[in-house]
């Protein structure tokens, strides 16, 4: 339930929140603000050099600014969102465990291994309830509060009609930014009955959970297909898919859309089609994405790398390669499909700078659309 899962909690929390979601949307509230009051274009790359230019003397405090926003936060996130081996919430977790089956020793029945299990798991998901609401409280006004004072100590220090713009823009984003946060830390819970789901919905949210804007802005499109022999046709609504499958299902479309924004050199620009296409022997999951005319040397000089790790057994995968989001991949689908899948990625296409990554469940279709 704690480790060393894909479904375990930590893993929830590593995916979700504390791998490239909580401190970046903070960092965009403060480079949106600072766009905003410099009639800057958005360019991170020129950020520093738009601070010295729009705030001149005062640029120093605004960057210290920053640094505080991020210590802050990380501080909260490293705290809150990490589950250690050691630490008093895994203490209490066995403690927790271990009087369940003390009791449960002491009845004249012996209570059924299932029951027993219930019991376990809904007691840990009160556990979990507590602590995400804890989390929650000190986020909206021990964290709050404190960015918030230090916003109000760097306005007396800069105090020119340009900083006071960018002082007013980063309050409205860093509520906008919290109210954000909190709402991901409500989807931290322990679910046993998962509904089916909307594959559109769920690409949808992995792709807002990471650009951090308007819907209005994604360049996300999503479609789902039917191919019988030759002839493949395009389906009105995207797949339903069945419950059991979500936490497949999720890692797939977390990790190639992540490594899309991540890699094409584009950032909010990249345009992706994320499909699905049941061929009835298998089901496959497609991503496609635009990138940068300055990545394709570097793309192109990756592939075989990419290929050699794709080739490797799930054993030989060690943790920290750079396309480990693929052993992922094949680790969760391997235990709740119960067979292996099959990645490729197409040889690149400099001409239409498209990069495409194939996931390919054998037998998948029948088992996982709803």
């Amino acid at each position: 339930m704690l480790f060393d899962n894909e479904s375990s909690l930590d893993q929830a929390l590593s995916n979700n929140l504390r791998h490239g979601v909580i401190v970046p949307r903070f960092v965009r509230a403060f480079n949106e603000s600072v766009w905003v009051a410099t009639d800057a274009q958005e360019n991170l790359g020129e950020l520093n050099d738009t601070i010295e230019a729009g705030f001149g003397v005062h640029g120093k405090h605004i960057r210290k600014l920053q640094e505080f926003v991020i210590q802050e936060v990380t501080q909260f996130k490293d705290y809150w969102l990490t589950i250690d081996r050691q630490g008093d919430f895994y203490n209490r977790t066995k403690e927790m465990i271990a009087e369940i089956l003390a009791e449960a020793a002491l009845e004249r029945t012996p209570l059924a291994s299932w029951t027993l299990a219930a019991v376990i798991v809904e007691k840990f998901k009160e556990s979990v309830s507590f602590i995400v609401e804890k989390g929650h409280s000190v986020l909206s006004e021990d964290v709050k509060s404190s960015i918030m004072d230090e916003i109000q100590r760097t306005r007396v220090i800069c105090n020119t009609s340009r900083s006071s713009v960018f002082f007013d823009m980063f309050e409205t984003y860093l509520r906008d930014a919290f109210d954000d946060v909190t709402k991901w830390l409500g989807l931290v819970k322990i679910e046993t009955n998962v509904r089916d789901f909307a594959l559109e919905d769920l690409v949808h949210f992995e792709a807002m959970s990471l650009i951090f804007s308007d819907i209005k802005k994604l360049r996300v499109r999503c479609y789902s297909y039917e191919r019988r022999g030759s002839n493949i046709r395009r389906l009105v609504q995207s797949h339903k898919l069945r419950g059991p499958y979500f936490e497949a299902v999720q890692e797939i479309v977390h990790n190639l859309i992540s490594n899309a924004y991540k890699y094409s050199g584009l950032e909010m620009e990249t345009d992706i089609e994320f499909s699905t296409i049941d061929d009835s022997s298998s089901l496959t999951f497609r991503c496609v994405n635009s990138f940068a005319e300055k990545q394709a040397a570097k793309i192109s000089d990756n592939q075989p790398e990419v290929l050699k790790i794709l080739r490797q057994p799930r054993s030989e995968q060690r943790p920290k390669d750079v396309m480990s989001g693929f052993g992922k991949i094949k680790n969760v689908c391997n235990r709740i499909f119960g067979r292996e899948v099959t990645i490729s990625v197409a040889p690149l296409s400099p001409r239409s700078r498209r990069y495409i990554v194939e996931i390919a469940i054998p037998n998948g279709a029948e088992e996982a659309i709803a």
